[in-house]
């Protein structure tokens, strides 16, 4: 998982180090500095010319032309009576001290006003200060931190909006940042949570509330590990495992372009390779036929079969595979969660099997019109995506495809799950690995939604 520090490169305030024990001295203001790129997102929010999504601030070249864009904006008839601030006010850095939540300023209010945590603290009109000084008493207990954790992270939809709410509310982002990271903040508050309560999680709720969950954690929860439902024409199978084992055996047969039928366990199906990627896993487009006229008895799935390059009974090997970027196990991780969150912008997945380290999906037959390698450009596609935390990386005519009117991803992995109200769990949890070069959260996407 990305922490906030990952998000927002030039703002992130780096807490200083102090005992928290002790009541924290707010720093003198200065002067503030100059910076480009907030100029730059600020005028072109001001003027509504365009999103941050359609173009690359950081790339080199770019910012003197959309500069001058908003030059020649400024001075159009219709925004002359716009006025775009190019200054902004260095944030202060409010001093709080950790009290129960009972002592906290703001507690009275809260208990008269008979809501939630986010409501109170998003309608409140008392000073930031005082409202810092709220969040911390609420994640410094346990019981408290609970109740505001589920209630903020309900809908994962929402991440962007809570978070603005809370950066408002506390002062601005250097106090969000250090109510998420400092000693009895946000994060040590969700560790706490999620380690008392994984326990009794199933799968499936776990995946639902993030897509990173270590190997171990999961395997802990049954004696084969596996997710998701398998079709009916699957199940008619018998031992998947087996069935894959036995496709996987075949590897030497597969030609693109060129069908293979097949007999198994009673059952036929028209087997066809599909292009191979460069992550060491290969698709196959499988479709149960008749017998004798060899016409269609079900839709075509996509099976994607994990190469083990020799490692089968290698536990150890296997399990180095499995945390490869883009593997079957984190493709099947990142598309479920999607999945059991109705998204749009993904295909529909149906099961993972470990044991032949495997993933079965629906096959798609999308429009490959995707002519660009520019995650800015890719992600403003699939937005859906996007507010559920997922920023794709490995932008391609081939992983991107449109789907009636919808666009899709249908190669998921090298991507990044950036949410701070979901924060990696040390022991539980990993960053998502991404070998494609390029990243999402060098752009702060988060921050353009």
């Amino acid at each position: 998982m990305q922490n906030i520090g990952s998000l927002t490169r030039e703002k992130i305030y780096i807490q200083p180090q102090t005992s928290p024990k002790e009541a924290k001295k707010a720093e003198p203001s200065q002067k503030a500095q100059f910076n480009r790129n907030e100029i730059l997102l600020g005028s072109l929010s001001a003027i509504g010319l365009i999103g941050l999504s359609a173009v690359i601030i950081s790339q080199r070249g770019r910012l003197n032309k959309l500069t001058s864009e908003i030059e020649k904006l400024k001075k159009a008839p219709h925004n002359t009576n716009q006025i775009i601030n190019t200054e902004k006010q260095e944030e202060k850095l409010l001093s709080y001290e950790i009290l129960p939540l009972e002592k906290t300023a703001l507690y009275k209010d809260f208990a008269d006003a008979k809501t939630s945590f986010l409501d109170f603290i998003a309608t409140t009109k008392e000073s930031a200060s005082k409202v810092k000084e709220f969040l911390f008493g609420i994640t410094s207990n346990s019981q408290n931190a609970a109740k505001f954790i589920e209630e903020i992270i309900k809908n994962p939809r929402e991440t962007t909006h809570n978070l603005n709410i809370l950066k408002e509310k506390s002062g601005g982002i250097k106090n969000l940042t250090e109510w998420l990271q400092a000693t009895g903040g946000y994060q040590e508050a969700y560790n706490k949570y999620i380690k008392e309560k994984a326990p009794s999680m199933t799968i499936d709720e776990m995946l639902k509330l993030s897509p990173n969950w270590h190997l171990y954690i999961l395997e802990k929860k049954m004696k084969k590990l596996a997710f998701g439902e398998l079709p009916k024409e699957f199940q008619a199978l018998g031992d998947y495992t087996h069935f894959v084992k036995w496709l996987a055996s075949m590897r030497h047969e597969y030609r693109k372009g060129e069908k293979l039928i097949k007999e198994y366990s009673g059952h036929y199906m028209e087997i066809e390779p599909m292009k191979t990627g460069l992550s060491g896993k290969y698709p196959l487009k499988i479709q149960f036929i008749d017998k004798e006229t060899h016409s269609p008895k079900s839709k075509p799935y996509i099976l994607k079969i994990q190469e083990h390059c020799g490692c089968e009974n290698n536990p150890f090997a296997k399990e180095s595979i499995a945390y490869r970027s883009d593997s079957v196990f984190i493709n099947a991780q990142l598309d479920y969660y999607l999945n059991l969150h109705n998204c749009k912008n993904t295909t529909k997945f149906h099961y993972f099997d470990y044991e032949s380290n495997s993933g079965l999906y629906d096959f798609v037959n999308g429009e490959t019109c995707v002519n660009t390698q520019n995650i800015l450009l890719g992600n403003n596609l699939v937005k859906d995506l996007n507010l559920l935390g997922i920023h794709y990386n490995d932008v391609c005519a081939t992983n991107l495809v449109k789907d009636g009117e919808t666009y899709k991803i249908i190669d998921i992995g090298d991507s990044s799950f950036i949410d701070p109200l979901r924060p990696g769990v040390k022991g539980l949890q990993f960053e998502v690995p991404n070998w494609c070069g390029i990243s999402a959260p060098n752009y702060a996407m988060l921050l353009k939604q």
